[in-house]
């Protein structure tokens, strides 16, 4: 009863709530997993964790795919140390360490790809915005608020990949209300229902979806529509195990298929580079 108590209540430490914690711990994998990384974050920041901290930390321990788990130290100790502290900066170093399976890492290289000390300031939010919607100025005038907002967001989102992303959109909301004012559904619905096209629509997208049923498929139409992973790749699957000489194997394997040409994009055996 002690011992899972003190889980619960570490669980509890990194910001879940009780009902959380203990539908946590019944899933002893990522239970015994969160716990582990807990006890590193202690170890790099003995002070204590604040609640931002522990939502990183159960990013990492919910997110983290086992072909990386020899990277979790690395990754709790630079969230405990708070040079990632938010979630895209977390996701960026997961990802970072997906596609860079070497048995060393480049420190320099994963720190720029993360975003390890690149702090956006809300003055450079706004210019970013305030450039990309004089960008647009026209069609937002003409279109107001039927304009998609979405590739302002984008647009930002490509410029400050590091910056969070509730200031960006906050930004984009105060200068669209600045320049256009209001919404009124009156004022800015400038396109009028079409109740009776969008039902022939529908009525069309229906018999065409049908007489695509009905069309023969070839296995290059049915593989087209299937997400297969790249060429050399494999190790990014599901329950790919990798060892220390997988990736010398993964990249011999593709050099000699090149040669042939063929590309078949069936998943390999994930045993088969396991040696």
């Amino acid at each position: 009863m002690d011992e899972n108590m003190n889980i619960l209540n570490k669980l509890i430490s990194i910001g879940l709530s009780e009902q959380k914690a203990k539908e946590t711990a019944k899933n002893e994998k990522l239970c015994n997993l969160l716990i582990d990384i807990i006890n590193l974050a202690t170890k790099y920041s003995p002070k204590g964790l604040s609640k931002s901290t522990g939502n990183l930390l159960y990013k990492i321990g919910t997110s983290i795919k086992p072909q990386i788990h020899s990277r979790i130290e690395l990754l709790v100790q630079y969230v405990a140390e708070e040079k990632l502290n938010t979630e895209i900066k977390v996701n960026a170093a997961i990802k970072y360490f997906m596609d860079h399976t070497e048995e060393i890492v480049d420190i320099k290289s994963f720190e720029a790809t993360s975003g390890v000390g690149v702090s956006v300031s809300p003055e450079e939010i706004e210019k970013v915005v305030e450039k990309i919607i004089a960008g647009h100025k026209e069609e937002l005038l003409e279109k107001r608020y039927a304009f998609n907002m979405g590739t302002l967001m984008a647009a930002a989102r490509s410029e400050l990949p590091f910056a969070d992303g509730r200031w960006v959109k906050n930004e984009v909301d105060i200068q669209i209300l600045d320049l256009l004012g209001p919404k009124d559904s009156k004022v800015n619905s400038i396109k009028p229902a079409k109740t009776k096209v969008k039902e022939k629509k529908k009525e069309t997208s229906v018999e065409t979806e049908a007489s695509k049923d009905e069309e023969p498929r070839t296995i290059t139409s049915v593989m087209k529509k299937l997400n297969f992973h790249k060429p050399g790749e494999n190790y990014k699957t599901d329950g790919f195990v990798i060892t220390p000489n997988t990736m010398n194997l993964l990249k011999k394997h593709l050099e000699e298929t090149k040669k042939d040409r063929l590309e078949q994009g069936f998943l390999l055996n994930p045993m088969e580079f396991c040696i």
